[in-house]
């Protein structure tokens, strides 16, 4: 389910992310403050600005990410009477990580202000409470992470009576995977835990009581995260800051990595082949770049470009083992949404992915490895 405001819970003193709010793969945060501040009489249209500036840190205190929080509120003077409103357009809202890159959000939408208007009687004085909302960042965010006032500029004279920060998270950012090997008789979950992916095998047919103990499949906190069976054992492609591709040839006891992090993409589904030698995926481009294992010249490829991508085991490895990239190229015609993806699926030779585009379910079929899309069915 998507961060809504009802999400948001206030946070200690401290700053400290409690515990039952972490891993999460997105966040948002919200900043609430009441003040005072002079009005002048002889201006009846005066403005109000706020500049707020967030850190997140680690359990060892280093940066993780800055936010910056802008926001502006037209005042307007009566006898005996003011009133206020916000200014949505002059909205401001930045994030940077610690290596200077900005964050990824969801989308562009943010929750605005809260309240977005106020009226108070004019004694010389306004009084204002108000909170100020970020969008939804889709970082992740770990134990120990905790945040940090660093400052909060309002308007001149204006004074900060008090302020408090809230948070909301998604926790784990997906609801977990599993494939079943009936050969075995085991079902294989991966799922969120304390430090990142892990592995639980179980005989059961349905659910599992996670364990401390259970092999860490790679650590961090994922946004997504896909498990399939291939010829030479389980494959797990989780998107931790990158996409990792881990492999396990001992049924989940141990796990190693497969290719180098994938930093360029951000995967949106994926599914095997029918002889577990492939893995197919659709994804969109993290950084302008050039198609590879196209026929003739590459073609470019922009930030946010939909894309299909194949991994087939390197040469000289048997498939499934060491994987490299062998086609990234940009899907074209009829694009499909690159959110609500709910499953992408493989039939014989015909890719079919599923979609929640706000409730109504969008089914497209592929017969051209995901190049081109046709929708087939859309369902209110």
């Amino acid at each position: 389910m998507p961060i809504t405001r009802n999400d948001f819970k206030d946070l200690p003193s401290s700053g400290q992310i409690p515990d039952d709010r972490v891993p999460a793969s997105e966040f948002a945060v919200s900043y609430y403050f009441q003040s005072t501040g002079y009005l002048d009489p002889s201006n009846p249209n005066q403005s109000f600005k706020g500049d707020i500036k967030l850190h997140v840190l680690d359990s060892a205190g280093n940066l993780k990410y800055e936010i910056l929080l802008h926001e502006e509120f037209n005042f307007f003077i009566f006898p005996l009477l003011y009133t206020w409103n916000w200014v949505p357009t002059a909205e401001k809202i930045t994030g940077t990580k610690a290596d200077g890159s900005a964050m990824s959000t969801l989308g562009a939408a943010t929750f605005g202000v809260d309240p977005a208007e106020g009226s108070g009687v004019d004694l010389g004085s306004a009084e204002m409470d108000c909170r100020f909302y970020s969008g939804i960042f889709t970082e992740p965010l770990s134990p120990g992470d905790h945040l940090k006032i660093i400052f909060h500029n309002l308007s001149a004279g204006f004074l900060v009576d008090q302020a408090s920060l809230q948070l909301a998270t998604l926790l784990g950012g997906f609801n977990g995977c599993f494939v079943r090997n009936p050969q075995q008789g085991k079902t294989f979950y991966i799922y969120q835990g304390k430090t990142g992916l892990q592995c639980h095998v179980t005989r059961q047919e349905t659910g599992f009581t996670p364990s401390d103990s259970d092999p860490l499949v790679v650590a961090g906190t994922a946004r997504n995260a896909w498990l399939s069976l291939h010829n030479t054992g389980l494959l797990c492609l989780a998107d931790v800051s990158g996409l990792h591709v881990i492999g396990s040839a001992n049924s989940g006891q141990t796990w190693e990595e497969k290719m180098p992090v994938v930093t360029d993409i951000t995967p949106l589904a994926t599914v095997p082949s029918a002889d577990g030698g492939a893995q197919y995926l659709l994804a969109t481009a993290a950084i302008d770049g050039v198609e590879i294992g196209t026929q003739g010249t590459p073609g470019t490829i922009a930030k946010g470009d939909l894309l299909r991508v194949i991994l087939r085991g390197s040469k000289g490895a048997q498939p499934g083992q060491d994987l490299v990239i062998a086609l990234k190229q940009k899907v074209t015609g009829t694009l499909p949404p690159k959110t609500g993806i709910v499953g992408l699926h493989l039939h014989n030779t015909t890719f079919r992915l599923l979609v929640n585009d706000g409730g109504k379910v969008r089914w497209f079929d592929s017969l051209d490895f995901m190049q081109t899309w046709t929708e087939k069915v859309s369902v209110n």
